[in-house]
């Protein structure tokens, strides 16, 4: 499972290298920005996670 300082610094490289590659393209630079921002780590295991732990806590919450 990955923390959020870990998500946060993964978020800031990829910026970095966005500003890099993208460096004559400022439109290209922000549309990419913008679908990594946030959606880079969420996957599908992480959707099923979040999903399981919530339906745990309804489930505590009844009893």
């Amino acid at each position: 499972m990955i923390g959020a300082f870990d998500k946060r610094t993964i978020i800031e490289l990829s910026g970095d290298v966005i500003k890099e590659i993208a460096q004559k393209y400022e439109n290209v630079q922000n549309d990419i920005g913008d679908m990594m921002d946030g959606a880079l780590i969420e996957t599908e295991a992480r959707r099923i996670l979040n999903k399981g732990i919530s339906e745990t806590k309804k489930e505590t919450a009844l009893l």
